[in-house]
């Protein structure tokens, strides 16, 4: 059997990508970068022979999709995989694997800490005291201040990192709310959270934290409609996915002071546009898509995706594929 081929689709030309090639074992030579592979085009370039495609974050659209003959898997890095069209992938026999479980602390407690930014304006306060602007008292926009013991948090989605962020939040004595249609009120009761409706959520809530994937259903969850049900002192917090919340329905909010603020670690379009309203908010928090990064994480990260890689090399099913009932691509056979 010859080598396989194994695409890293952003590395730069040639990079060495160690913890990939440690993961991927006997098959690391087969590893090749060709720099950000941004279009279309450059993607069925590089993959179209690729047995394998590593794939921080380019889309592989069902037009790329149909152009890879030689394809078992497409690993993600990291837990979202909507840049990614699996149904196509099913039906080209491709497993498409995400690393679902890699980042369940870093995001935690990324989102606990937009949440105690915006609770206790940490970034505005730092700003103000670098322009001089101290002279003694409190800074003119402390108020409203809540104390955060015994304020509500609302978590809409209550997956792993939800849970983990929930660990955390009950050791400040934050009430929790939950609103996540796939929790049975029996597990909501167990985990000692309140299961209630999104909109009596967003009516309660102190903060509202979003921890969702990105599906046509979540989509814009979050609209101006629902933007309206929150408190003019609330906090909205979102290490999930950009799009999950209309961004022009969250700008005129914030100008607007109907909401306190917001803690961003995700936008509808990434990088954000250097002409964003966003940038000239003082009540929002900002964080370049980094909520699942630490030093030892991403390393862990690299190397997993080599290790799925593999696996579906060798002919066994990975351990974390996101279509499950797709029939393996064969066409490697025929070479």
């Amino acid at each position: 059997m010859g080598k396989f081929k194994i695409v890293q689709t952003a590395a730069p030309a040639g990079a060495g990508l160690p913890m990939e090639r440690e993961g991927l074992g006997e098959f690391a030579d087969g590893l090749v970068s060709y720099g950000v592979l941004d279009t279309p085009e450059k993607l069925i370039e590089a993959c179209s022979d690729a047995d394998a495609c590593l794939v921080p974050g380019q889309r592989f659209t069902a037009d790329v999709i149909g152009h890879l003959e030689r394809c078992r898997v497409i690993v993600r890095y990291g837990v979202g995989y909507d840049v990614i069209d699996v149904e196509e992938a099913s039906k080209k026999g491709i497993v498409v694997v995400n690393i679902p479980d890699f980042c369940l602390s870093e995001v935690a407690n990324h989102a606990l800490a937009l949440l105690l930014d915006g609770a206790k304006k940490i970034s505005r306060q730092d700003r103000w005291i670098r322009t001089g602007a101290w002279r003694g008292g409190r800074a003119p926009f402390l108020s409203p201040m809540g104390p955060i013991h015994g304020e509500t948090v609302g978590l809409i989605g209550f997956g792993q990192i939800a849970q983990a962020f929930r660990r955390r939040l009950a050791a400040l004595d934050m009430n929790v709310l939950v609103y996540d249609p796939f929790l049975a009120q029996e597990r909501a009761e167990a985990l000692d959270v309140e299961l209630v409706s999104l909109e009596d959520l967003l009516t309660r809530s102190d903060y509202v934290s979003i921890h969702v994937p990105l599906l046509p259903t979540t989509q814009h969850l979050i609209d101006a409609e629902k933007l309206a049900l929150l408190k003019p002192t609330a906090y909205l917090i979102n290490t999930s996915r950009g799009p999950v919340i209309d961004q022009d329905a969250l700008i005129e909010a914030l100008q607007e002071g109907r909401i306190a603020g917001a803690g961003l670690d995700v936008f509808e379009v990434e990088p954000l546009p250097a002409d964003s309203p966003l940038l000239h908010i003082e009540t929002v928090t900002m964080t370049p898509h980094d909520a699942s990064y630490a030093d030892s994480t991403a390393r862990t990260m690299w190397r997993r995706v080599g290790q799925e890689a593999a696996l579906a090399l060798r002919g066994q099913m990975p351990n974390t594929p996101v279509n499950l009932a797709a029939e393996p691509n064969m066409a490697w056979l025929q070479r």
